[in-house]
């Protein structure tokens, strides 16, 4: 390796030890060394390599980021709960004692000495080693473009959209129903209601008929209970959103038979699995578009439900207060139904702009 060499004048207005040191670091010679050193290091403070995080984290920084809006809020989560600091240790010890920095602290010692021949070559040594640290340390984090999030890319989270829980919250999605047990008969045709049937891509005839196969008895006649009647009428007047040019989400048997096993009710979702960098950065004007996952007919507050695998496609025109972290809280999907990961797999892409036609929050294909 070519000997280092700091120009005498580089020093020539120092007046002092410490002076001449932080004019060697800003010589040309040692700025240029310093920052070639740290760019081929690479480093990335919030990478995936080299923030490595607990599975916990990205669920804590997602729910975060779905309970404010703020993709700040998910970033302060991961910064307080990440320790750089035997990282850093580590790499600048590392630089340091590499042959090119290590001879350029040796060259900066030499011209500091000549400038100030009787001062202690120990002290001025241990001087510039420790300036020296100082700028390899601005100069990593100067060069440093990576984020908070960037440490979080890779790392899945179970989402669930859930329509309605920005505006009435968890408790306030719940479906009702007439008698002590709620079941594919004593279901009420509520909003929470029609919401499902709109995820599910299911119109009210067709539900109704399903119904009549399944138990039957039809959700739009009277019977011998006093609440029949008023079952009836609902289910005669109500309607959802529906796209005729596509079947359901889930067979219709199979969903029938999962409303008729949640007898606490249950709100309807749709729970995948979702890169947690790209939830919380995403632009959540867009919609999301989602292949195979999980309708949650699911009671979080509870822990009830039967919710259904799908593996079709499905778009949600959702903002971040419809939206919920569905792990490593109580009642999820593993406690309650022994889901695991794998359960919500699905393929997570940005949909384009929705016309102004649209009205529906969500829409198969």
């Amino acid at each position: 390796m070519q000997r280092i060499k700091i120009q005498a004048e580089s020093l020539a207005r120092s007046r002092t030890v410490r002076d001449a040191i932080r004019a060697a670091l800003r010589s040309e010679t040692a700025a240029s060394l310093i920052d070639r050193a740290v760019v081929k290091t690479g480093f990335r403070r919030y990478s995936p390599t080299t923030a490595v995080l607990s599975p916990e984290i990205a669920a804590v920084a997602a729910n975060a980021f779905f309970t404010s809006g703020s993709k700040r809020a998910a970033e302060d989560e991961v910064t307080g709960r990440l320790d750089h600091a035997a990282v850093m240790a580590d790499l600048l010890e590392d630089l340091r004692h590499s042959r090119t920095l290590a001879a350029l602290s040796d060259a900066i010692t030499e011209a500091v000495l000549d400038r100030f021949p009787a001062a202690s070559p120990r002290e001025i040594a241990a001087r510039a080693s420790s300036a020296l640290a100082d700028d390899i340390q601005e100069s990593l984090s100067s060069s440093d473009r990576s984020t908070p999030l960037d440490a979080l890319a890779g790392s899945e989270v179970i989402a669930c959209y859930v329509p309605g829980l920005d505006e009435c919250g968890l408790a306030g999605t719940m479906t009702s129903f007439w008698t002590d047990e709620s079941s594919a008969l004593t279901a009420k045709p509520d909003t929470a209601f029609m919401r499902f049937l709109e995820l599910v891509n299911v119109d009210v005839p067709e539900w109704i008929e399903a119904v009549h196969k399944y138990t039957g008895q039809r959700l739009d006649e009277d019977g011998p209970d006093d609440w029949h009647g008023e079952r009836a009428r609902a289910w005669r007047s109500a309607s959802c959103g529906h796209d005729p040019s596509r079947g359901p989400l889930a067979k219709l048997p199979r969903l029938v038979q999962a409303v008729d096993a949640c007898y606490l009710g249950f709100t309807p979702m749709i729970a995948f699995n979702a890169d947690a960098a790209h939830v919380c950065s995403r632009d959540w004007n867009r919609p999301l578009s989602l292949k195979g996952g999980v309708v949650g007919l699911h009671d979080f507050l509870n822990g009830s439900g039967d919710p259904v695998r799908f593996e079709q496609k499905v778009t949600v025109v959702a903002k971040p207060g419809d939206m919920m972290v569905g792990e490593g809280r109580s009642c999820d999907f593993e406690e309650v139904h022994g889901f695991v990961r794998t359960s919500f797999r699905s393929k997570v892409s940005d949909g384009p702009h929705p016309s102004m036609e649209e009205t529906s929050p969500f829409r198969p294909g």
